[in-house]
């Protein structure tokens, strides 16, 4: 494949060629792919073999590069890899499927950034450049308004009192034999949250962005001079009340808050180390369907419903501690329990799987733990309607033993925007497992 290449794969797809990589980038190719690509050899091979790599077949001698096999995974997105080939991969269910549509519902407050660099980006292009460009573009504009400013609790030392006096901490200061006091008082200054956010995230990017942005980010943090430069987490963000005052560092935040958490869009519990483009498709789906159900079904079947994955704690005689993607229940009555299947067609697995949560909920019952009556003992598998497979309410199993029925069903996502059809899914839905 020549250089610059742009390469259109379908998730689980093996890419139309090896791909060969420097051996000096070798190391960071790994650590940046070996979660998002099946890669051979793996990288426990290439670890083993990394002294003596340039004895293994896959190298070759005339560039001094090694030849990988690479398989995408449960990533869409458009990457750059580092031998400057692109690769788009696509969503394996349909080129109709709005994941789009679905990463509003996910995620809003992301969604709007993800759209506006997407648009831009080409194969000459990727979204980690325009992500940067565009967030330093935010912080000169933000730089150039008045900075908000806000009173925040000041200590001083000199040898006049201002505000409160500080005894002990003055009479413990050396500087006190020098007639100086330890005051504490208010003071309107923009050293605040708002500012601290944007600053530890421009200091952040000093050691992502490329050369070419370094001149801009070291601008920005001599005019930032004046506020403190702290750790920042994602849950700071999150401390923000956004008022008429405040309300323009929103996007800015935004933007923060994907570069505060190393660009993830924030779908993977306890793992925040995503390349910037890939999107996990099996995770947004699954969070999609509970995001819809929420809205939805509350609307129909009142406020008082809970649609959650974990809103019942485990018990010690329960080993493997898993539950079902959706739980459907009134306080501690179960009314229906679903999982989010981002697969082309059931698969024998996943009746025994349902079947297993279905039999885990019936014996909680029978020691009182939560009610799962036998009218409410099915179980919904929720496919995407593609070529293969198209389920309307499908029994998967007869009902058999005394714990319930397992079904198919499917939401055509190339129609999720049309609300519509939604209501008319959910009214479906709602008449055969709810009422």
């Amino acid at each position: 494949m020549s250089s610059g290449e742009t390469i259109e794969i379908s998730e689980y797809e093996d890419f139309p060629a090896p791909i060969e990589i420097s051996i000096k980038n070798l190391d960071n190719f790994y650590s940046e792919f070996k979660d998002k690509f099946e890669i051979t050899p793996t990288f426990e091979f290439y670890k083993n073999i990394k002294k003596k790599i340039k004895e293994d077949h896959r190298y070759n001698g005339k560039n001094n590069k090694f030849k990988l096999n690479l398989k995408s995974r449960y990533y869409i997105g458009i990457i750059k890899l580092p031998n400057n080939k692109t690769v788009i991969i696509k969503p394996k269910i349909s080129n109709d499927v709005k994941f789009l549509h679905m990463f509003e519902y996910v995620d809003p407050q992301y969604a709007k950034i993800f759209f506006d660099i997407t648009q831009k980006i080409t194969p000459e292009s990727n979204f980690l450049t325009l992500l940067i460009e565009r967030f330093i573009s935010l912080a000169e504009r933000l730089l150039r308004r008045t900075l908000v400013k806000n009173y925040t609790p000041v200590l001083s030392r000199s040898n006049k009192i201002r505000g409160k006096l500080c005894q002990r901490d003055t009479i413990k200061n050396p500087i006190f034999l020098k007639g100086k006091v330890v005051c504490v008082f208010d003071d309107f200054v923009p050293d605040i949250l708002e500012n601290q956010i944007v600053k530890f995230a421009l200091f952040q990017l000093k050691f992502i962005a490329g050369q070419k942005y370094q001149a801009r980010i070291h601008n920005l943090l001599i005019k930032m001079g004046d506020i403190s430069l702290k750790q920042i987490k994602i849950e700071d963000i999150d401390k923000i009340k956004y008022n008429h005052l405040n309300i323009h560092y929103k996007n800015v935040h935004n933007y923060c808050r994907m570069i505060i958490g190393r660009f993830s869009f924030g779908f993977e519990l306890g793992k925040h180390e995503w390349f910037s483009m890939l999107l996990n498709s099996w995770d947004i789906y699954e969070r999609f369907l509970r995001k819809i159900m929420e809205k939805y079904l509350k609307e129909k079947l009142g406020p008082d419903l809970s649609i959650e994955k974990k809103g019942i704690k485990p018990k010690p005689w329960d080993k493997n501690k898993l539950f079902p993607d959706i739980i459907i229940r009134k306080d501690d009555e179960v009314l229906l329990l679903c999982d989010a299947k981002y697969k082309l067609e059931y698969e024998i697995k996943d009746i025994y799987q349902a079947a297993y949560y279905i039999r885990l909920f019936s014996k909680r019952n029978e020691k009182g733990d939560l009610k799962f009556e036998e009218k409410n003992r099915n179980f919904v598998l929720i496919y995407p309607t593609n070529e293969k497979s198209n389920y309307n309410s499908k029994p998967l199993e007869e009902k058999s033993y005394k714990f319930g029925t397992v079904f198919a069903h499917s939401i055509d996502l190339s129609q999720i925007d049309n609300k519509n059809y939604l209501k008319s899914w959910f009214k479906k839905m709602i008449k055969t497992f709810l009422i």
